[in-house]
């Protein structure tokens, strides 16, 4: 099975995805294109567990502020606190407002982009106030605690939308910034805590980092995996065009869109000549090396972003070029039937030196048009064409 996998993708070689799943991503990092779409998808596909994420963090946050009560109730019923009390409570606080701050931008559609850049921002900040948190408790009398600390890279390694590399890095920053923030408040009163605490931390970050890169990997080969899938559904087998359906789906979409936009969606349908005789005469391999060939020179003549060729089935073929005027679109549609004339493509099923060649109908889209009663005008006219002596283009307008 495995060495049928790696045939198939070698024979789709010019597919980007394809390329890359040959390539391998062992460094979690595909070539710009695909990793600037892939890193779109994982900010999309992230948000559901950003808003778990962030009520799980107003949670956990919620639960050390209870703790707090519990901690300092000894140091409560004084009449007066010491400094260190109030700015504990601020701390918790002013943090729990902030993390509550991040629900309205997780919920609200217009802000999500927002969240991407917030958490990594919101991690730091919440793992560093820890730190000051529990360097006030040391000034109160009690022993330093940095175990929360494992709670947050936890939370670094926690599928946010950030990259294997990012979480690595703010995971490494979190642990260098609260030795930094312990050492400047602290001193070296700080350094036997933060001694028996990095170890455990180090232990952490090597864990979460294993476990991400695995997680990471996984994602980028099902990403990969499922463009691939996509493209195959969407794609005639033998030419590699648009199939039927890729194309039909993307007419409806055009239509739709055209109406709003006030413009108009070209439709043209190809049938080769005579391709039965071609078929009777040369057998069914040649035959497919001619619609291969017709393809190839159907997909060099449409490259533009507004147009689509497709294969529909047999000899058929199909070009839909979105805002375009009747002179454009007839002057395509005979430029891509003069490409196949000129492929000189020899058809032994007809009398003489005869080559391959192709009847055109084409037609514009109406106001409330869809996509059956385009197709039906444009298959008219093709017929037209046939019975007008093949190798020829005939529009709609003309056929009225």
């Amino acid at each position: 099975m495995l060495t049928r996998y790696h045939e198939l993708l070698g024979d789709m070689s010019d597919n980007p995805f394809a390329q890359q799943l040959q390539a391998g991503f062992s460094l979690l990092r595909f070539q710009p294109r695909l990793e600037k779409l892939y890193r779109q998808y994982l900010a999309a596909a992230a948000v559901r567990q950003r808003r778990i994420a962030i009520l799980l963090a107003l949670t956990i946050w919620g639960m050390f502020v209870l703790s707090d009560f519990w901690r300092l109730r000894t140091l409560l019923v004084m009449e007066v606190w010491p400094s260190e009390l109030y700015w504990i409570f601020y701390g918790r606080w002013l943090v729990f407002a902030g993390l509550a701050a991040c629900v309205p931008v997780l919920l609200v559609t217009r802000l999500e982009y927002l969240s991407l850049q917030l958490t990594p921002l919101i991690i730091l900040l919440g793992a560093w106030s820890i730190v000051v948190i529990n360097l006030w408790y040391g000034e109160l009398g009690f022993r330093y605690s940095l175990s929360g600390l494992i709670l947050m890279v936890i939370a670094v390694f926690f599928p946010l939308g950030m990259t294997f590399q990012k979480s690595l890095l703010m995971a490494l920053l979190l642990v260098v910034g609260s030795m930094a923030i312990g050492l400047l408040m602290a001193g070296s009163d700080f350094l036997p805590a933060f001694q028996l605490n990095s170890f455990y931390l180090l232990l952490a970050v090597l864990v979460c980092a294993c476990g991400r890169y695995l997680h990471d990997y996984t994602q980028r080969e099902q990403f990969l995996n499922r463009h691939l899938l996509n493209f195959l559904a969407e794609r005639d087998s033998l030419t590699g065009l648009h199939n039927r359906r890729s194309l039909e789906f993307m007419v409806r979409e055009w239509l739709q869109q055209a109406q709003s936009n006030h413009v108009l969606v070209g439709f043209c349908l190809f049938d080769i000549d005579h391709f039965k005789a071609y078929n009777d005469s040369c057998g069914h391999e040649a035959g497919d090396q001619v619609l291969k060939l017709v393809a190839q020179a159907l997909s060099d003549g449409t490259r533009r972003p507004q147009d689509l060729a497709a294969r529909l089935g047999g000899e058929e073929f199909a070009v839909a070029v979105y805002d375009t005027s009747a002179d454009e679109l007839l002057a395509q549609a005979e430029q891509l039937r003069a490409r196949v004339e000129g492929l000189a493509l020899q058809h032994p099923g007809l009398p003489g030196r005869q080559v391959v060649t192709m009847s055109v109908g084409v037609a514009l889209s109406a106001r409330d048009d869809n996509f059956t009663r385009l197709y039906q005008r444009t298959d008219e006219v093709l017929y037209a064409a046939k019975h007008a002596g093949r190798n020829r283009v005939v529009s709609a307008a003309e056929g009225r």
